[in-house]
């Protein structure tokens, strides 16, 4: 059935023109993820979403099947990008301090997009119980432990050793991306904005100069207890 004119502009099916389908699918995740961010999963209707993207509700159905599929699809979709470019900054060719320097330097890789994504995914999460809050949360979840295994793989470069410091890798990097979330809902509500590149360039002291100082004075003491 043919989108009403109430829903906003939809693309036509001219053989001619058709519209290219990554295109299609890129604007209705973006207007998915304004409606879910504004109104909830409830309060987002697919025909808002349609409109925003101009297309069709059929177009809508047609990629994702349905609201549950939307949903799932965007989170996807964004875990992949910003897990695509966490990754590109922990495997460049730098040495592992190099990696850690820029991965504490969220006020230079925090994008106003990665921002009100994290906001989509609040306000949708509050909205949402039982099976679908456990779906979101195992989504989000395995999102982490991949993160948290990639930070893990860095400091043990980093720092030569499993239990730098008395603690083991695993334990900095859940620390880490802890302090990291931290710097991200500071910079989200603006709190302090003129403070964002000091915190920044604090956790990168913390998790770079001071690590690597403990674990030199580890390493010569062991060197001393072999003499």
């Amino acid at each position: 059935m043919p989108a009403s004119s109430s829903e906003g502009p939809t693309f036509r099916a001219d053989r001619r023109h058709a519209p290219d389908p990554e295109a299609c699918r890129a604007a209705i995740l973006k207007a998915a993820e304004a409606a879910f961010t504004e109104k909830g999963f409830d309060g987002a209707s697919i025909s808002r979403v349609a409109g925003e993207a101009g297309v069709a509700k059929a177009t809508v159905f047609h990629h994702f099947g349905n609201k549950e599929g939307l949903l799932t699809a965007l989170i996807l979709d964004r875990l992949v990008s910003y897990g695509q470019r966490y990754h590109a900054m922990a495997e460049r060719p730098l040495s592992a301090r190099q990696k850690i320097e820029k991965l504490a330097r969220v006020d230079k890789w925090a994008t106003a997009e990665l921002l009100g994504f994290r906001r989509m995914l609040v306000t949708v999460r509050r909205s949402l119980d039982g099976e679908a809050r456990e779906g979101l949360d195992t989504l989000m979840r395995e999102a982490y432990t991949r993160f948290h295994a990639l930070i893990a793989d860095v400091f043990r470069e980093f720092l030569g050793s499993e239990r730098p410091a008395g603690l083991s890798v695993e334990t900095l990097a859940a620390t880490f991306l802890a302090c990291v979330d931290g710097v991200l809902v500071s910079q989200e509500l603006e709190f302090a904005p003129e403070l964002n590149e000091g915190v920044a360039e604090a956790l990168s002291r913390i998790f770079v100069d001071h690590l690597e100082s403990i674990s030199a004075l580890e390493a010569g003491g062991n060197e001393e207890k072999g003499r």
